[in-house]
């Protein structure tokens, strides 16, 4: 693959698209084959959402909206931390679900704390709040910091994930900088830096490339297509 910091960006788009494809193809290939389990199925339901997330950051950039399209790439990183973290160990998908109770937990957290509303409360709205606290406490969180370390990708978390945060998906000062920048009759709504563009389509390839590397590793050395399949 040639390196995408070295192509100019409709170069790298093209490329962007082409990786795109192959993901897709190569996920469809795991999930007909014979063998694939459950826990893998898990791992592409992430690995779709992220190259969808990939795909959505183009969009969002060809439209100016570089801030928006920040955001959608510290998502696919995230899908990618969790289905490589499954992927490289199956075990691992034990931990995504609880991560999932978890976080549906978290949702009656600030009820669960309230007391001053119990006596408001219905008998039925206060077993459910207790069914919650009882998730809250069984379940363990997973963040995706231990999901990166487990898939073998902390440095693509460091160096990565936590600049596209500050960058555009979180509400903070450097989020600013798409917002807030001057023109000579205006102050612009969107897009601001265009410099990022480039950058995002960088770490959109990266992150597919990344993707692939871990699909292929499972798909190419065993997994083999249904008979029926093959006939279609």
């Amino acid at each position: 693959m040639a390196n995408p910091f070295e192509q100019p960006i409709g170069a790298k788009r093209a490329q962007l698209k082409k990786l795109s494809v192959h993901s897709r193809s190569l996920a469809n290939r795991l999930w007909r084959s014979e063998n694939t389990t459950g826990s893998q199925k898990i791992a592409l339901g992430m690995w779709l959402k992220a190259i969808e997330s990939c795909e959505a950051t183009d969009v969002l950039g060809s439209r100016q909206m570089y801030g928006a399209a920040w955001a959608n790439l510290r998502v696919a990183y995230e899908c990618l931390f969790y289905a490589g973290a499954i992927l490289k160990n199956p075990e691992n998908a034990e931990k995504l679900a609880h991560h999932h109770m978890y976080q549906v937990a978290k949702l009656f957290k600030d009820q669960i704390n309230d007391k001053s509303k119990a006596n408001d409360q219905t008998v039925e709205q206060k077993a459910e709040i207790a069914h919650y606290d009882k998730h809250i406490k069984a379940h363990s969180n997973w963040p995706a910091a231990d999901a990166a370390k487990a898939a073998g990708m902390f440095e693509q978390y460091s160096n990565f994930f936590r600049t596209i945060s500050q960058l555009g998906a979180h509400a903070n000062i450097s989020s600013l900088d798409h917002h807030l920048a001057e023109t000579k009759d205006r102050l612009m709504t969107r897009g601001g830096r265009p410099k990022d563009r480039d950058s995002q389509i960088d770490m959109a390839v990266l992150c597919l490339a990344l993707g692939i590397e871990r699909i292929e590793a499972v798909t190419m050395p065993t997994n083999k297509i249904k008979p029926e399949i093959l006939a279609e």
